[in-house]
Parts: C-alpha cells; structure tokens; sequence
C-alpha cells in the first residue's frame, strides 16, 4: 500500500500587538517569580560563612538580610542600612514586594516577623531551600547566633517579601 504524502500549510505564529506582548512578559515573569530567586538564596548561605563587620554588628537579622540582598540585587532594591527588620519590612512593602501569606513562600524569600509577639525590633530570614530558613540574630546577648533551621523551627507566623530577579524588575 502506498502512503499517500500530506501537505498543508503551517499557520504563522499571529502577530502580537505591543498590549498583548506586554501581557506575555508579565505572565512569563509571574510563573519565574512563583519559582523563586535562587540567587539571593545562595547569598544568604555564603554570608552566614562571612566575616564581614554588618554580619556581626548589632541588629544582625536586618544587616545580614541587606548585607545578602546588596550582594545579588544591588543597594537600590536594599533597605537602607541601620534598619530594624520592623522598618526594613515597612520599606519594601512600601515599594510594593509584599507577598499575600496565602500564596506561600518560595526560595529567595525574606521573611519578616513582625506580629506583637515578635519584639521590639522583630526578626528576619531568609528562605533557602523548601524547608530551610537562614538567619543571623542576636540571643542572650551572644552576637554568633547564626544558622540554618528548618521552616517549621522559624515558625508560621512571618510575612513574606519578594524581591525581583537580577534584571528582571518588580512584577
């Protein structure tokens, strides 16, 4: 039996219109921010090594969460130095990287305690793997408590900050 050869025309792909390709970019940079942002993940393991003056200065969780954010994203997406994770938390949910708690935390998150049972000045993390957060915190008195714990040790009561991927921009 002899196969009988089909052709046909392949539609072109449709032309987009400016409106619908900037409707595309956002989609494409919402599905790579629910992904997270590797990067500032691999800063907040590097850093909890590092021997650097903010890491180990008073108000450790806010300096070592802008120490790890400068490194990836610059000191324009940073808080400013000398904030206490209540005020850093203020400063980026005013520019608008505040995540709902409803649609959960990924990778590369900064995580803010900030309820009324969280202190004075609150308290910071940052998520580096699915159910590992790193931290850098002052307990007792003794400036060397930084580590890695798990997700449920930091507990569930955070709020979350996003921040943009390098070169990427705010979503």
């Amino acid at each position: 039996m002899q196969r009988a050869f089909c052709r046909f025309r392949v539609p072109a792909f449709p032309r987009l219109n400016l409106q619908q390709r900037r409707h595309d970019v956002k989609a494409l940079q919402r599905k790579v921010f629910s992904m997270g942002n590797p990067k500032v993940a691999k800063a907040f393991v590097d850093n909890l090594r590092s021997d650097s003056i903010e890491n180990k200065s008073a108000g450790l969780c806010a300096g070592y969460a802008r120490e790890c954010v400068t490194d990836v994203l610059g000191a324009d997406i940073a808080n400013p130095a000398g904030m206490t994770a209540r005020q850093a938390f203020a400063w980026y949910k005013k520019r608008g990287y505040h995540v709902p708690r409803e649609r959960g935390s990924v990778v590369g998150d900064l995580l803010f305690k900030v309820s009324p049972g969280a202190g004075k000045f609150g308290h910071v993390g940052g998520r580096i793997t699915m159910n590992r957060v790193a931290e850098n915190s002052t307990v007792h008195g003794i400036s060397e408590a930084r580590g890695i714990r798990t997700l449920a040790a930091f507990g569930d009561n955070y709020e979350i900050i996003r921040l943009p991927l390098p070169g990427v921009g705010k979503v």
